[in-house]
């Protein structure tokens, strides 16, 4: 299912998102849209009502078009959309105990235990009042403007490595207190 996202008084992303396993978000000029299963579309819409934000089902192809060249990029700062032709998130959140593991891993382990912070962290991951997601991003430029793009976002074009239809870059993690998908989806 395909939902178009309007921020109306609010933009609390990143928690709805967190509340279904998997969705794809595409930023492209004419709005932001969310595709994930059809089972998972109620509470999602929920969630999204409560963060601030109205989802409307719609009909579109959410593909980049022929002309488009891959991109990815490793932090979730907003592309100019007038240079974008496609900019997708795959979100899928991170199970709780893959999450405070992740959490509290260090280099070390023998030698120190794990800092305050990473305690305070994992603390609210076991209270629920954050919740770990692992991203990744991918991109379609169009081809006259990949210099453009290079020079106003972080962005870089994906030349020699996956065919267009497959991911590229590797998977990242964020907490959706952090706010990343918000800023990056309406930004």
């Amino acid at each position: 299912m395909i939902l178009r996202l309007i921020p109306v008084h609010g933009d609390s992303l990143d928690r709805a998102v967190a509340s279904v396993g998997e969705v794809l978000i595409v930023r492209r000029a004419d709005g932001c849209f969310a595709q994930l299963a059809d089972e998972q579309a109620a509470t999602f819409i929920r969630d999204l009502a409560l963060a601030g934000v109205e989802a409307d089902a719609v009909q579109c192809d959410l593909g980049p078009g022929q002309a488009a060249i891959p991109a990815t990029a490793s932090d979730l700062r907003p592309a100019p959309v007038e240079l974008v032709a496609s900019d997708g998130v795959r979100v899928r959140r991170v199970h709780l105990g893959d999450a405070t593991a992740d959490v509290l891993r260090r280099h070390f382990a023998l030698i120190r235990a794990p800092s305050t912070q990473a305690q305070r962290t994992c603390r609210r991951l076991l209270r629920d009042e954050d919740v770990m997601f692992s991203w990744q991003r991918q991109a379609f430029i169009e081809r006259q403007a990949v210099r453009s793009v290079r020079r106003t976002s972080s962005l870089r074009p994906v030349i020699f490595g996956p065919a267009p239809g497959g991911r590229t870059g590797r998977e990242r993690r964020a907490f959706a207190s952090d706010g990343l998908l918000a800023r990056w989806a309406f930004g």
